[in-house]
């Protein structure tokens, strides 16, 4: 099925007014870069890091 290049935003933001955000969770410690990077380029996920070795922030 052909798609244009706007199709995977179109369903993204579908997906969040329908159910949220779509989650990805990293088993990582939180990278100051990398997150300020996938923020800009996929604003429509919601990025989870999750490390044993990871703050609380409570």
């Amino acid at each position: 099925m052909p798609c244009d290049d706007d199709a995977p935003r179109r369903l993204l933001v579908r997906h969040e007014e329908e159910f949220g955000p779509l989650t990805i969770v990293f088993h990582l410690l939180p990278d100051p870069a990398l997150t300020s990077r996938l923020l800009v380029d996929f604003p429509h996920l919601l990025f989870v890091f999750a490390h044993q070795r990871a703050r609380h922030r409570g």
